[in-house]
């Protein structure tokens, strides 16, 4: 884990998050933020969360879709 401080992370924030290493910021010698690479799965949540707010659907309808989908599929295997 790597510890830097405010103005070293301003400076130097592509190339942090880019390392995807998690790295501890400090402001005045004291931790103050963490910055922390997104797992692919977090990742892809985002992604697929971003999308939905750009359809207008629902959470609550878009779980239904996916159930509704779930269920045929599972229809087709028997």
């Amino acid at each position: 884990m790597k510890v830097v401080s405010m103005r070293e992370a301003k400076s130097k924030l592509s190339s942090l998050i880019r390392s995807k290493e998690t790295v501890i910021v400090t402001m005045r010698n004291k931790p103050v933020a963490r910055i922390e690479a997104l797992s692919p799965i977090e990742a892809s949540l985002f992604q697929a969360q971003e999308a939905l707010e750009n359809t207008g659907i629902s959470e609550e309808e878009a779980l239904e879709i996916l159930k509704q989908a779930r269920q045929k599929i599972y229809a087709s295997q028997d």
